[in-house]
């Protein structure tokens, strides 16, 4: 059965942002997630010690780490350092002030519990940037945030994650179908994230 690996970076997002974020997913209808969650430099705002606890109650699911410098690209960094410990099928890469929908795993495995197979599974989300509306393009430079969409985890550890500009998410996108000229992309409708 597919599983997907939820990875999120964070910088100074306690007492009540990041924790947000990571009941979202422990709040999941389904069961196939991991999540791992890396922070930017030595956390001196709780987050070792809000993940550590975590930890104890999810020690099969949840992987945290920091870095022991801050290289303040966005969280780029460390995206690339989360992407080959992924042991899981599928990867979603976000951030840790977004939520995710109770529901998004059952969601996103559901075509292949049905027997189907996909590449990239590709979906709206709402956006903050957006006065919190409805945020879905198509998958490509500049049309598509990171966190909308699933990818194979061998893709992902084929292109890794290398650029450190601000655009980094759609240079990603670019690598990947660079990469895989032919992926198989499905293209959902339901409203899995909230990007703040």
């Amino acid at each position: 059965m597919a599983e997907i690996t939820v990875a999120a970076v964070t910088y100074g997002q306690m007492p009540w942002v990041l924790p947000s974020f990571v009941y979202s997913v422990l709040a999941q209808t389904d069961s196939r997630w991991k999540l791992i969650v890396a922070h930017d430099g030595p956390s001196i705002d709780g987050t070792r010690e809000f993940m550590e606890s975590i930890i104890k109650q999810f020690p099969d699911k949840v992987r945290y780490f920091e870095t022991s410098e801050r290289e303040n690209c966005y969280g780029h960094n460390l995206r690339d350092l989360m992407i080959p410990m992924v042991d899981t099928e599928y990867l979603l890469l976000t951030n840790g002030d977004n939520l995710i929908c109770h529901t998004a795993v059952s969601r996103l495995l559901a075509s292949f519990d049905k027997g189907q197979d996909w590449d990239v599974i590709h979906f709206p989300l709402v956006h903050s940037h957006f006065k919190y509306t409805r945020f879905k393009h198509r998958f490509a430079y500049g049309c598509c945030d990171i966190s909308q969409f699933i990818i194979k985890s061998e893709m992902a550890k084929k292109v890794g994650f290398r650029s450190r500009e601000f655009a980094a998410d759609g240079v990603y996108i670019e690598h990947l179908k660079t990469a895989f000229p032919n992926m198989r992309l499905l293209d959902i409708e339901d409203i899995l994230v909230i990007h703040h």
